[in-house]
């Protein structure tokens, strides 16, 4: 990744980020070792569109899951809000990207595909 995208992800919380990555957008995961720990052990995220309801609102959350567990995997959930940046990201996402893991305690990368 670019130096200066580096900076820029240790600032962003926990949770899924899109960024410009050196061959075009990229999906940042900062999440805790276990999340990175057990994605990178089974090589594989898998991602799911559920609705939801706030008050009196309504939209759509994308769970983020990886089954290091097959009853309860571990899950990271981010509400999609009309057109804010990260769900305008995943509208520009190619059909293949890169995938970086990010410890969120440490803000160092641990694992790039």
């Amino acid at each position: 990744m670019k130096p200066e995208v580096l900076q820029d992800v240790a600032s962003l919380g926990r949770g899924l980020w899109i960024v410009e990555g050196p061959d075009g957008p990229a999906l940042v995961v900062k999440a805790g070792k276990e999340f990175i720990l057990a994605a990178r052990e089974k090589r594989e995220l898998k991602f799911y569109l559920a609705p939801y309801e706030s008050d009196e609102a309504q939209g759509l959350t994308l769970l983020t899951a990886c089954f290091d567990d097959p009853i309860s995997p571990l899950t990271i959930k981010t509400p999609l809000m009309g057109s804010d940046p990260f769900t305008e990201g995943l509208k520009s996402l190619p059909d293949r990207f890169s995938v970086c893991f990010f410890d969120e305690h440490n803000r160092e990368l641990l694992s790039s595909t």
